[in-house]
């Protein structure tokens, strides 16, 4: 791998994760590029989808799964890259096709992989990833720390409470539904 400070970084998706990414790993790297349909991101030079992917040393994925992202990263897409580059997925495991990546780290198609989420959790035992080369695999874990599980433990502990004092409740997904649970 070249040094970072001459690398690119490529992320999919900019959202609030995305973004700290690109805070905190940005610094390192010569060039911050992204793609996200919906942001944009102060410090990185927006591109095309498939710019990313051609033009990054480190492609990070930071989006969600949805009928357009699924297997966004196919045998097409992973042969645009460099075969000196490198696909991060800490996101959603049904991003990547892992058996086009499996193929691709076999022949070099790519310089490795770090995945901590696969389609399946657990995967099939006879899933050709786990036999990959050049493959960090973690089994959705990449979140923790004893910091972050400590903080972890206070937002649910404050989220609860706040719903059970009848408070607004930050990032809640299905408030109607559990507005509707409390009438």
């Amino acid at each position: 791998m070249e040094r970072l400070s001459t690398s690119t970084l490529g992320l999919v998706g900019v959202g609030r994760i995305g973004a700290q990414v690109a805070r905190l790993l940005g610094p390192f790297f010569g060039r911050v590029i992204a793609h996200d349909v919906a942001s944009s991101l102060t410090g990185a030079e927006m591109v095309s989808l498939d710019d990313v992917f051609s033009e990054a040393d480190v492609v990070s994925l930071h989006c969600p799964l949805t009928a357009e992202t699924a297997n966004l990263v196919d045998a097409s897409r992973l042969g645009s890259m460099k075969r000196t580059a490198y696909l991060v997925n800490v996101s959603r495991g049904g991003l990547v096709e892992t058996g086009a990546l499996a193929a691709a780290l076999r022949d070099g198609t790519i310089a490795g992989a770090a995945l901590d989420v696969l389609p399946v959790e657990p995967p099939d035992p006879t899933d050709p990833i786990l036999s990959a080369p050049n493959l960090t695999l973690t089994n959705h874990i990449a979140w923790y720390s004893e910091t972050a599980l400590v903080v972890l433990r206070r937002l649910l502990a404050e989220r609860c409470s706040a719903y059970l004092n009848g408070d607004p409740v930050p990032t809640i997904v299905n408030a109607r539904e559990l507005s509707a649970a409390r009438r």
